[in-house]
């Protein structure tokens, strides 16, 4: 009997439990939730473990891609205190390792600058990203720099400070070249040869009638081979609707300027495709509209930022969804299943006895455990299928267009998959098992969480029937 239990009922029967079945009963169900109490205090306890670990191993992943950013941050807090700097190599200067900690009005290239609070206190009302360009002096020289305003939790706020100073250079070149309307076009040639970036003229029928040396050496083609070509014959297929309509805009404006920025993939025949940030503008030349198309390569910075999403909604030691994409993508699911009638199921798993593993063998074996439980079920039903851990050895797999009947089937192979699996330990070969709560779509009402609610209830309805297998109704 639970010691808890034992003393309180020396407080209230001293001389020893009446003679009742009645209170008997009470006591033994008093006591089985003293147990449960007990035994689910730690698992809680191992899990905000697991969770701190993996938080902290998240927090070091993040802080390297972010020390790896070209472009300087710095993250003020909702009292306008610096909490961190990242101190990027474009921009080395702009600040410094002592401003850490400081108030934005204690730096001294913030002082004055009363569009910079405006903009911070902008982002924070509205909760939404925005990115102004501005006009600062460091040292001895004139930059232009774009700041790009990202709101966080708690009235935070993420500054990126990257340098635009080219691009403004190569704007004014431009703005030179459309007041002197006569220049030939050797002159002009030379002009946007010396610009650090991809530049293409183009004429109202969509040619490109002159390119730059940098867009010439960065698409692979002599200048002569680009002359005369479409210009979206650079942009792959799945972007050319867009930026047609885009470029199509900027000739519609006739006489006027008129500027479009987007992204797009851009290829050729001879080199792969690239991720590319498109600028697009239209100026006079010669008595005819030409528009400017600088483009600048940005595959790195797209893959930074997929690696960035990918962290951010996977699990960092299996690679499955985390719960938080779980439940978006899940919810989505459902919601779409609802409203097609077609058929949905979810299990929900936990792994038996990974207490006593983790005791018995250490962390890093049930880490292994719990990279090879997921792999089995990869194999199972294919990567497509998602697959979430919930902390712990909890994991959830959803399956679209799988009914109840075909959900028990996949359990079973779930299960007699993962008795199959071995892991090699210091102690010999190690085994494992798991118990499977199953839930379909025509239980549940119209939120994905009744349903997993209802798979949970199972699973533990499995666990007390002896583990290692399912449950699939009341």
């Amino acid at each position: 009997m639970h010691r808890l239990l034992k003393r309180q009922l020396r407080r209230y029967f001293p001389d020893g439990l009446p003679e009742s079945e009645e209170l008997a009963a009470f006591v033994n169900s008093v006591n089985d939730s003293y147990n449960n109490f007990s035994c689910d205090e730690a698992i809680l306890g191992h899990s905000l473990d697991i969770s701190s670990q993996e938080l902290n191993e998240r927090n070091d992943t993040l802080n390297s891609l972010l020390d790896a950013l070209p472009d300087t941050c710095i993250w003020v807090d909702e009292f306008e205190v610096i909490r961190d700097i990242r101190l990027g190599q474009q921009l080395d200067g702009l600040f410094s390792a002592a401003d850490k900690f400081k108030c934005i009005d204690d730096i001294a290239l913030l002082k004055g600058q009363h569009s910079f609070r405006s903009y911070l206190l902008s982002c924070r009302k509205n909760n939404r990203p925005e990115r102004h360009e501005c006009q600062l002096t460091l040292g001895n020289e004139q930059i232009f720099i774009e700041t790009r305003f990202s709101p966080l939790k708690n009235m935070q706020v993420l500054v990126v400070f990257r340098d635009i100073t080219m691009r403004k250079v190569v704007e004014r070149l431009k703005n030179a070249a459309l007041e002197e309307s006569q220049r030939s076009g050797k002159q002009l040639q030379e002009l946007i040869n010396g610009a650090p970036i991809g530049i293409m003229l183009i004429d109202n029928t969509f040619n490109v009638i002159m390119v730059n040396s940098y867009a010439s050496a960065h698409l692979g083609m002599a200048t002569n081979e680009l002359l005369g070509q479409r210009c979206d014959a650079f942009i792959e297929p799945a972007f050319r609707k867009q930026y047609l309509s885009a470029i199509g805009q900027c000739f519609s404006c006739n006489d006027s300027a008129c500027e479009s920025r987007f992204d797009v993939s851009m290829c050729s025949p001879r080199n792969a495709p690239f991720a590319a940030e498109l600028a697009c503008s239209t100026f006079n030349h010669g008595g005819r509209l030409v528009l400017t198309q600088a483009f600048t390569d940005i595959s790195a910075r797209k893959q930074m930022e997929k690696e960035l999403r990918r962290l951010a909604q996977t699990d960092p030691l299996t690679g499955v969804a985390n719960r938080r994409f779980f439940i978006t993508r899940g919810q989505a699911a459902f919601d779409s299943s609802k409203q097609s009638g077609h058929s949905l199921s979810l299990l929900a798993m936990d792994l038996d006895h990974f207490k006593s593993i983790n005791d018995s063998y250490g962390h890093a074996i049930g880490d292994e455990v719990l990279k090879c439980f997921c792999r089995t079920l990869e194999t199972v039903v294919g990567k497509d299928a998602l697959i979430g851990r919930f902390g712990g050895e909890e994991f959830t797999l959803l399956l679209p267009d799988i009914d109840k009947t075909g959900a028990e089937s996949i359990a079973a192979k779930v299960l007699d998959g993962v008795t199959q699996q071995r892991i090699e330990t210091a102690k010999g070969n190690l085994g494992f098992t798991t118990s499977i709560g199953i839930a379909s779509l025509n239980e549940a009402d119209s939120h994905l969480e009744s349903l997993l609610n209802l798979a949970d209830a199972r699973l533990y309805r499995a666990k007390h029937g002896g583990r290692n297998c399912y449950c699939s109704g009341d």
